[in-house]
């Protein structure tokens, strides 16, 4: 079963131009041949990714898919969190955090099939200073390399062997600062290299900062990583990267619902890789079941596409 709308917000930035290429010709081979109508869009600039989602609202469409990177689908989140309109996703970031948390598939031709044949299930968000958050939010190194990384990336080539490059300089030099955090559960003085609160299960390309997250328990995972020497860096890699880094004995996990972060300063922080400043004091949260997102018929939790289908 299909939806009868489809309003594909594609970012040009993302991936190489074979590949934009390349995916055009899958959305017009795979919905050509369906009966649901489509329309593809491509952003011109920062925001106009949530542009064309509120246009898409305005005009009907059932599903809007968001083709790029975290922060092209974090731009699209902001406009459908709360509605009946679905989320669909075709990988094209460097990492694709959220996408692999959720097993779509990262091949153009398989993820195009599957807007057609999946199915629909129901995500939490996480949120922080007004804003929505699908997959990851933190505070720490990896905002910082995240930030150079995303302007790096603007000048060439992304992937992963740049986001090594980019970060290892940073990781050197990092000096972690000291939080205040609370929670219902927990309080206390902290000093981390990152802080992560996670709704999906890892950063992307395989980093597992939360492997038994679960994005539709009501949950947050509040991930805590004190700093690693750079002697330890390998071990610490090899335990992100196989699902392990509770093995880790600077690594400390819990499951909240909010959790207040006061800083000695303004917090820079990171929302699915994007960059923020807010104040010194914020409260990371998560809001049950905010967001429909189209997944593979065997991800579980999932709806059948006609509960979502407009009268």
């Amino acid at each position: 079963m299909t939806f009868r709308s489809y309003c594909f917000v594609i970012n040009p930035n993302s991936g190489s131009k074979s590949k934009q290429k390349t995916l055009l010709g899958n959305i017009k081979k795979v919905f050509s041949g369906s009966a649901a109508k489509y329309e593809v869009y491509m952003t011109m600039a920062p925001g106009h990714a949530a542009q064309t989602a509120r246009m898409a609202l305005e005009k009907g469409f059932d599903c809007v898919i968001a083709a790029g990177g975290d922060g092209t689908i974090n731009e699209i989140v902001q406009v459908l969190a709360g509605t009946p309109v679905a989320l669909g996703i075709i990988p094209l970031g460097s990492g694709n955090g959220l996408a692999r948390s959720l097993d779509i598939p990262l091949t153009l031709s398989s993820a195009c099939r599957m807007l057609l044949n999946g199915c629909v299930r129901k995500i939490d968000l996480g949120m922080v200073n007004g804003e929505y958050f699908a997959n990851v939010a933190g505070i720490g190194i990896d905002e910082k390399i995240g930030t150079a990384f995303n302007r790096a990336g603007a000048r060439g080539r992304r992937g992963m062997m740049k986001y090594f490059l980019v970060g290892i300089p940073h990781f050197l030099f990092y000096r972690p600062l000291e939080y205040y955090v609370q929670s219902d559960k927990f309080s206390g003085r902290i000093k981390p290299c990152t802080l992560t609160f996670a709704n999906g299960k890892q950063f992307g390309s395989g980093a597992e900062i939360a492997p038994g997250a679960d994005m539709s328990d009501g949950l947050l995972d509040f991930v805590a990583v004190k700093h690693i020497r750079f002697f330890s860096l390998p071990k610490a890699l090899y335990k992100f990267f196989t699902g392990r880094i509770a093995e880790l004995e600077y690594a400390d996990s819990r499951r909240v619902q909010s959790v207040l972060v006061v800083g000695s300063e303004p917090i820079l922080y990171h929302l699915d890789g994007e960059s923020r400043s807010g104040p010194n004091e914020l409260v990371f949260s998560v809001k049950p079941g905010m967001l429909n997102v189209i997944v593979p018929q065997q991800n579980l939790n999932v709806w059948d596409l006609s509960n979502l289908r407009r009268a």
